[in-house]
């Protein structure tokens, strides 16, 4: 996947360099925009039975929070087809997972518990994106686009960790404790397909606006969590 990603970025790079010797690009611009965001999630862990045990996750719903920014810059160098560079910081993804190890042996909820885990994490996400942009003109002030490259960035987990497990007082009583481990920061490269559609109105001949909806996928070894965050913006736009 990487790989293919590389060749992409210097297809581009080659793309915009041709583009820029043989012509004039027939408009330039620079633009800045925030957003929200929504994810959908596949959350793939699964029950596993080991020594009499059995090992499963729960998770709350996944949800995102704050808002997002993009900064990015453009040519277009033929009323159908331009190309564009920009900056993107996604809102953070979170959610809390619960993992449980319980006897195989007791059907009971209230007394199968051995030990479990609760992990309260975050996921935030930046980086660059470089875009083949296509254009559908609806009238002088109206078009549409689509854009398709990659994105090249990382991504910060922040993880809160609760280690739960049960013990026995002097009564020979069974409860639970639950001890906070500790928080944990990581970075992770990003690397992946990026595509999104547009909607601009030229307010002005320097001015203009967008609406944009895009999409970033994200997978990591040895997580057992995927997600797929839709970003949807408004922009402003300065042509030159």
């Amino acid at each position: 996947m990487i790989s293919v990603l590389i060749r992409w970025a210097i297809a581009l790079a080659l793309v915009m360099h041709g583009s820029v010797s043989q012509s004039y690009p027939i408009d330039k611009y620079v633009g800045f925009g925030i957003g929200y965001s929504w994810v959908n999630a596949t959350l793939d862990e699964q029950p596993r039975e080991d020594l009499g045990a059995i090992s499963s996750a729960q998770y709350t719903d996944i949800k995102t929070q704050d808002i997002g920014v993009n900064i990015f810059t453009g040519f277009r160098f033929h009323p159908y087809y331009g190309v564009e560079v920009g900056y993107i910081y996604l809102p953070e993804i979170r959610f809390e997972k619960l993992s449980e190890r319980r006897n195989a042996n007791d059907t009971n909820p209230e007394t199968s518990l051995e030990q479990g885990d609760i992990r309260d994490a975050t996921v935030k996400a930046q980086g660059i994106n470089l875009m083949h942009v296509f254009y559908a003109p609806l009238s002088k002030s109206v078009h549409l686009t689509a854009k398709l490259g990659a994105i090249f960035g990382e991504a910060t987990f922040v993880d809160s960790e609760t280690f739960i497990e049960v013990l026995v007082d002097e009564d020979n009583n069974e409860f639970r404790q639950n001890t906070p481990v500790g928080t944990e920061r990581s970075s992770r490269n990003l690397s992946a397909f990026h595509w999104s559609i547009s909607a601009d109105w030229r307010l002005t001949k320097a001015w203009s606006t967008r609406w944009q909806i895009e999409q970033v996928n994200f997978e990591y070894d040895h997580e057992f969590e995927k997600y797929t965050q839709w970003y949807s913006s408004l922009s402003l736009q300065r042509h030159f």
